[in-house]
């Protein structure tokens, strides 16, 4: 019976007996369009008083390497304003950064964590770059102190919707990128306060530069 076939129709026939033995081709599934998004370990929501996300007034350099990892977390010295410095521990995280100071009061042992990344916000959106239009959109019209002296641009939240977060929440705007307006800029200089519906202020491209919370 094999003469009966030509020399390329028995190579075809052999070749064809050994792919039997071979293993099926591999099921490949198709791209999953809609893939899972990781859940993120916790919130970056500020409470005032109370919480930054997982950081709140119990919180130690052990639970911050918990939360952050133990590469992100460091002791420095922080800047707390007017050339002092004290001793703390920063988290290095890139929009979650923050830095935590320690602090004894006549009630115990007070949390105070600055230097906050732009990830961090109040329940009405409020944080590192908030503009001063979006600042005003989110808590109501509020006053600030004047410009080019050690505490400009300092928030007073009287009459706002975070009125109860004052001494626990500190926002301080002010002017970057190009120089501003000089007109302006001296119509709103020195220590008192400016409505920040003040057309000079309005000028002077403010954003919120520092974010501070107190928590007891």
């Amino acid at each position: 019976m094999v003469g009966c076939y030509s020399a390329p129709m028995i190579a075809l026939l052999a070749l064809l007996a050994c792919q039997k033995d071979l293993p099926p081709d591999p099921v490949i599934p198709p791209p999953d369009l809609h893939p899972v998004q990781p859940t993120p370990r916790f919130d970056t929501l500020i409470v005032p008083g109370e919480r930054v996300g997982p950081v709140d007034n119990k919180v130690d350099r052990d639970k911050l390497v918990e939360l952050f990892g133990a590469s992100a977390v460091s002791e420095i010295q922080v800047d707390v304003g007017e050339g002092t410095f004290v001793p703390g521990l920063q988290v290095a995280a890139d929009d979650r950064s923050l830095s935590i100071v320690f602090e004894e009061t006549s009630t115990g042992r007070e949390v105070v964590v600055r230097n906050l990344g732009t990830a961090w916000r109040t329940a009405d959106g409020v944080g590192l770059g908030s503009t001063l239009s979006e600042v005003e959109a989110a808590i109501g019209g509020f006053a600030l102190a004047g410009m080019e002296w050690d505490y400009a641009g300092t928030v007073d939240l009287t009459g706002t919707k975070l009125e109860s977060a004052k001494g626990k929440l500190f926002l301080r705007l002010h002017y970057a990128g190009t120089e501003p307006d000089p007109a302006a800029l001296g119509a709103v200089m020195g220590d008192r306060y400016f409505p920040s519906s003040d057309p000079n202020m309005q000028k002077l491209g403010l954003t919120v530069y520092d974010v501070v919370v107190r928590l007891p």
